[in-house]
């Protein structure tokens, strides 16, 4: 017999999206849920920007330091990177 897992809960969010068209009152509807699940682990995929510009990466950065205390995992998504550089 094997003992049994400890239970682990996922919070998993993505496509954030943050510029144009970004809705704030979204974002801290999504900050308040995530207080509700207690995830012991936060899984944060892309796309956190719109357009890879530096003031949408600041506000995604911003909005990951909002979430509950969980270790946090990133992957960035294609929007992360820059299209004409």
């Amino acid at each position: 017999m094997t003992p049994e897992a400890p239970e682990l809960t996922i919070l998993h969010i993505s496509d954030l999206h943050f510029g144009p068209p970004y809705v704030p009152r979204v974002g801290e509807a999504l900050l308040r849920e995530a207080a509700l699940v207690r995830a012991d682990v936060i899984v944060a995929s892309g796309d956190f920007t719109q357009r890879a510009k530096p003031e949408q990466f600041a506000a995604a950065r911003k909005f990951l330091d909002s979430l509950p205390a969980a270790p946090v995992v990133v992957v960035p998504g294609n929007h992360d990177v820059p299209l004409y550089r």
